[in-house]
């Protein structure tokens, strides 16, 4: 059984300017409590696929677990950029704008989710 190093490394070796390797490289290393390696990796996915909603999400969180309040809503407003139709993103966006003190776009934006997914 190969280990995850070399899995990644097979799979660079293989798809070496693939987003989506990149995007699956960043998931292990979050998994594994890996933080600063899976926002690296990440952030190559989307330098090669600008795209990639679901790595700036991921990049957003990881930020709020350090701390990072204004990277994370750095990295949120981009996901959000590409996949405006994500209500538990634009909910998380809203929440960081309200962490950070700027309440207009917390209440523009948890207005946005509540449009697009209203209460029962």
């Amino acid at each position: 059984m190969m280990t995850p190093s070399k899995l990644i490394k097979k799979a660079l070796s293989i798809h070496p300017r693939d987003a989506g390797v990149f995007h699956n490289i960043g998931n292990a290393y979050a998994n594994k409590g890996m933080v600063d390696d899976a926002i690296n990796s990440y952030r190559m996915a989307v330098d090669l696929d600008p795209n990639l909603a679901e790595s700036y999400k991921n990049m957003a969180y990881l930020y709020q677990r350090k701390g990072d309040v204004s990277k994370s809503i750095s990295s949120f407003e981009k996901a959000a950029k590409f996949n405006s139709k994500d209500t538990v993103l634009l909910f998380d966006l809203a929440s960081a704008y309200e962490a950070n003190g700027a309440q207009d776009n917390a209440i523009s934006t948890y207005k946005k989710t509540a449009k697009r997914r209203p209460l029962p």
